[in-house]
């Protein structure tokens, strides 16, 4: 029942309208997706603007780093995220989710929790030349 008004809710959010956005250092930054551009990269992933005039590239995985004593198994099967490896020390993993929009939604709920020191999309930023 709680999944499905999840569902429910996600879905009338996005026909309103609903802003996409991710958090860097604590602040949001606000996505404006940007249709019918290429990637070359590997993997799914989608171009994005900022709200900064950045052109971002995001991919469907996200980095966490998780608060000790958190119940990681739990939180992967509730946000529907796969593990794919562990990076560094500590509780650092990069995940994988479903689709784009999934990695960041999982990142933006995982951040407003209090179950994760860190929890961001995998954003690669493009480089301009002066």
């Amino acid at each position: 029942m709680k999944r499905a008004v999840l569902m429910l809710l996600g879905f009338a959010a996005t026909l309103m309208g609903a802003d996409l956005y991710y958090y860097n250092h604590g602040k949001k930054i606000f996505l404006r997706p940007q249709k019918g551009v290429t990637t070359r990269s590997v993997g799914e992933s989608e171009r994005f603007c900022t709200d900064r005039g950045e052109e971002v590239t995001i991919a469907k995985r996200l980095v966490v780093k998780w608060k000790k004593g958190a119940d990681i198994d739990a939180l992967l099967k509730r946000y529907g995220l796969k593990r794919i490896k562990k990076m560094g020390i500590g509780d650092l993993y990069l995940l994988e989710a479903d689709s784009v929009e999934g990695a960041i939604e999982a990142a933006d709920r995982l951040y407003e929790s209090s179950e994760v020191i860190f929890a961001q999309p995998d954003v690669a930023k493009r480089r301009r030349l002066r």
